[in-house]
């Protein structure tokens, strides 16, 4: 909307709607998109290299994606981290009675710029949080945004690969993969490497894309729509890393059931956790 000023027609001031305000600028609202366009510029920005990758069977590193993309997944998935995680960990059998205890341990794997890590010591008072991520620039900035949080001293970052990640003795109640299992490499050596540093009886959250359990085509739009960013995204970014499974966006329920059984895990369901872009899985030790 536009007032014109008086006698200068040429002299505008904009303003916005309230439902346009909360879309593009209101950063904690679930219905946040002002980080999309970007997330979608950076993505042109490379995709020379994507198609490239394509045509020699390479790789486009995450870090080649730069901000636009690192902080358009982060700023996308935030609002949901910070207005969910209670409700999604709250429904795992025996997890908060775990959590609320002291000396628990919470850990998150391809944390990103670290807001899922964030989000789930706000909500756990009592639990420490380790995340961790491949990315060395994301790492940066999960540090300074746990400080702008105020959860620092219950939080750390670690710039690692998730599969041969050592916590020194550290032993987990938890261990969260939220939308980065099927950008890992290696899934099934992140998974059983995760068993190991569990607890006894121990729990593992996964959050991916809710696409559909077998293909079809043409497929739902949701659908379709994973599969363009895994072609312009995960897979190229995936590939970079030396892979050993090349899931993709689109990684389906018995997939990941697969890749539990794999890993070792004595049970696998998913999580009665309604969403409408992810599909919730809890595996335990």
């Amino acid at each position: 909307m536009a007032d014109e000023a008086e006698g200068d027609p040429y002299a505008r001031a904009f303003r916005l709607s309230n439902e346009a305000r909360e879309v593009l600028l209101d950063e904690d609202s679930i219905f946040y998109m002002g980080t999309l366009p970007g997330f979608v510029t950076s993505i042109a920005d490379v995709i020379d290299r994507v198609a490239d990758a394509f045509r020699t069977g390479g790789g486009v590193p995450f870090s080649a994606y730069g901000a636009g993309t690192r902080h358009g997944i982060g700023r996308l998935n935030r609002p949901m981290f910070l207005h969910s995680i209670t409700e999604w960990i709250n429904a795992l059998p025996d997890v908060p009675a775990r959590l609320a205890e002291d000396g628990a341990h919470v850990l998150d794997l391809g944390c990103g710029t670290g807001w899922s890590t964030i989000a789930i010591a706000e909500a756990f008072p009592a639990v420490r949080v380790h995340g961790v991520d491949l990315d060395e620039t994301s790492v940066i900035e999960a540090r300074r945004n746990a400080e702008s949080r105020g959860v620092a001293d219950r939080v750390a970052f670690l710039h690692t690969d998730a599969s041969a990640f050592d916590p020194d003795g550290t032993r987990y109640d938890l261990a969260c993969v939220f939308e980065a299992l099927h950008d890992m490499a290696d899934p099934v050596g992140v998974l059983r490497n995760v068993l190991r540093v569990l607890v006894p009886g121990g729990s593992v959250l996964i959050g991916d894309e809710r696409v559909a359990d077998v293909y079809s085509a043409p497929g739902p739009v949701l659908e379709r729509l994973n599969y363009a960013f895994s072609t312009l995204h995960c897979l190229p970014a995936t590939r970079a890393e030396g892979t050993r499974v090349e899931a993709g966006t689109v990684l389906r329920s018995p997939t990941v059931a697969e890749y539990a059984a794999a890993a070792g895990y004595s049970s696998f369901k998913e999580a009665s956790i309604d969403h409408d872009l992810w599909r919730f899985y809890h595996l335990t030790a």
